[in-house]
């Protein structure tokens, strides 16, 4: 039984990284982009994308 428990311990930290490293990564290619783009069609374009991206991360989430 420890050794489950270890085992889905070590299975929820990579999980935890690996939503770590989407988050981070949206805010690389998404919010800087966005708050540095002057054209407001693409400024919507990159918010409808990064709005898409976060449900993407919640629906993981929540699927475990």
């Amino acid at each position: 039984i420890k050794e489950l428990e270890q085992q889905k311990h070590e299975l929820t930290q990579k999980l935890k990284e690996k939503i770590i490293n989407r988050l981070l990564g949206l805010a690389y290619s998404f919010v800087d982009p966005m708050a540095n783009e002057s054209d407001e069609n693409t400024r919507l374009e990159l918010m409808e994308q990064y709005d898409a991206e976060v449900d993407d991360i919640i629906k993981d989430i929540k699927s475990f």
